[in-house]
């Protein structure tokens, strides 16, 4: 035990270049620096993802007073293709239509709160074109499975139907 522990002060005392004395003063006070930099990271990263909704909006096609927000994009972390669609229906009227690209295809789909459309009963039939599942509720729903080259068609294919509805 007291082996393991000697070789522990030992390698952190050569890899900061300190004396034994003084490791866990530096080891402290990195992990409050890293600590800071992880909040400073989230703002950051807060403040992006508002600069990207706007942008998403900017670009969403006009269906009578509602706007049809469709994007897909590649190897993106599900809980911010999630967030993000959220952000974006709590920000105005608007549908939203979310696909990503990665290991498997997922779909993230979500409206506002005022709008008669069920993202669950879409998500469903989309998810289909990925040999997958999903599910949800109308406000908020996602799902995905293996054909990642389908993501596409999925998304059109909704936003098709959606149009055709007249949002």
């Amino acid at each position: 035990d007291y082996r393991w522990k000697r070789e522990m002060v030992k390698e952190l005392t050569d890899r900061y270049s300190a004396r034994g004395a003084d490791v866990l003063s530096i080891v402290t006070k990195q992990a409050e620096e890293n600590k800071e930099l992880r909040r400073t990271l989230r703002s950051l990263s807060e403040r992006a993802m508002e600069f990207e909704v706007h942008d998403l909006l900017s670009k969403a096609v006009p269906c009578g007073e509602v706007k049809l927000v469709k994007a897909i994009f590649d190897h993106r972390p599900f809980e911010e293709l999630k967030s993000l669609a959220i952000r974006i229906a709590n920000s105005e009227r608007a549908v939203v239509l979310l696909g990503n690209r990665g290991d498997k295809g997922q779909l993230v789909f979500s409206c506002s709160e005022d709008l008669p459309s069920k993202m669950n009963d879409l998500i469903s039939d989309a998810c289909a074109r990925l040999d997958g599942r999903g599910g949800g509720s109308p406000r908020l729903a996602f799902g995905g499975g293996p054909l990642v080259e389908k993501v596409e068609e999925a998304i059109q294919s909704v936003s098709e139907h959606i149009l055709k509805g007249q949002c």
